[in-house]
């Protein structure tokens, strides 16, 4: 996986469709299919979507029925959780059905949440998942300030790629700071993935 060459529209796994509340699997295979048949491969997933199901179905939707190395699949830690990032990682692979993650993300990282992250060692993790095959790459999802973005990009040279915001509305708002962190991740010279292109 080099990341300069992944497709340029990811699949996200958050808002699937839904019958009864639940994930409705027939509808999101025939939306699967079509996006592989238009070649396109990234999947974004992560622990807390769908309430966890997001994860199993992937194993259902895609994972059972696509060889490994056609797709990339991104998941993403979540601090707030209040779990082991260990138990957390061995279950997200367990419902995903896989052996490693192509990208695995730190999720949802903001000013009031960075201690957190330092504090249990996830960006040494990290580096760790990585070297032993688990990950393939390292990353993480920012919600911050573009002056944190900046302290946690100059001191974890281990992070490879950057999850941000970014669309024509919120390029100038005060609160999510797109324009700003955009900055920040040219002047570190990392890749970007976007959420939110079209504004949720």
């Amino acid at each position: 996986m080099e990341l300069n060459k992944l497709c340029k529209l990811g699949f996200g796994m958050m808002r699937l469709p839904e019958i009864n509340d639940c994930i409705d699997i027939e509808k999101t295979k025939q939306m699967v299919d079509a996006y592989m048949n238009a070649g396109m491969n990234y999947f974004d997933t992560a622990y807390m979507y769908h309430s966890g199901k997001s994860e199993t179905v992937i194993k259902e939707i895609l994972v059972k029925r696509y060889p490994r190395d056609t797709y990339y699949l991104v998941d993403k830690f979540p601090i707030w959780m209040n779990k082991d990032k260990e138990e957390v990682f061995l279950d997200q692979l367990e419902r995903c059905g896989v052996e490693y993650f192509d990208l695995y993300l730190l999720h949802g990282i903001e000013d009031g949440n960075i201690d957190a992250y330092e504090k249990t060692n996830c960006f040494e993790w990290g580096i760790q998942l990585k070297k032993e095959g688990k990950i393939k790459h390292f990353g993480m999802s920012y919600h911050g300030s573009p002056e944190a973005l900046d302290t946690i990009l100059t001191n974890h040279p281990e992070i490879e790629i950057v999850q941000i915001q970014l669309n024509y509305i919120d390029m100038d708002n005060p609160i999510i700071q797109s324009r700003g962190q955009h900055k920040v991740l040219l002047k570190h010279n990392l890749p970007i993935l976007i959420m939110e292109p079209v504004k949720g």
